[in-house]
């Protein structure tokens, strides 16, 4: 009996360490760490389906140590992955409402410095006229009467 290691044991047990240290780090660093986690994961699960069906193909060449590893390494790249990929839409979709929020807020903007050119184009003149001819009332402030909620008040009371 030559019983031997499956051959990416080794291999898948690094990638699911690497992958669960990139989603550590992606709630910190964001999309930079998870997006990659998410890539090792499915390299890893591959691998892992690879080496399973190696192993039930002829299983008395492999130690069952070595099998148990490789399922330990599938189950965890298979919780990294779903993890992973849950943390990148989640980043996504942050990233694309902000940046419509962040285009509505440009596109506002760019709107408003339109208006602001026909603005200071515009000839006001006539408002200076209408301001440089307005008077005082003749009338004094104690002979005005002011109706404040339906209560009429004479100044000359006071």
């Amino acid at each position: 009996m030559n019983e031997q290691r499956l051959p990416g044991e080794s291999t898948i047990t690094t990638l699911w360490i690497i992958s669960l240290i990139l989603i550590v780090t992606g709630f910190c660093c964001g999309i930079f760490s998870t997006f990659p986690a998410l890539v090792i994961s499915i390299i890893g699960l591959r691998m892992a389906n690879r080496n399973t069906r190696l192993f039930h193909s002829d299983p008395t060449n492999f130690l069952a140590t070595s099998q148990s590893a490789v399922n330990t390494g599938k189950v965890i790249h298979i919780i990294a992955l779903v993890i992973s990929a849950v943390i990148t839409l989640v980043y996504l979709v942050f990233f694309m409402f902000y940046g419509a929020l962040l285009g509505s807020l440009l596109w506002a903007g760019w709107n408003a410095d339109q208006f602001d050119d026909f603005d200071s184009n515009y000839d006001d003149s006539w408002n200076e006229q209408v301001i440089e001819s307005w008077e005082e009332p003749e009338d004094s402030l104690e002979e005005r009467t002011w109706v404040v909620d339906s209560i009429k008040v004479d100044s000359s009371d006071y």
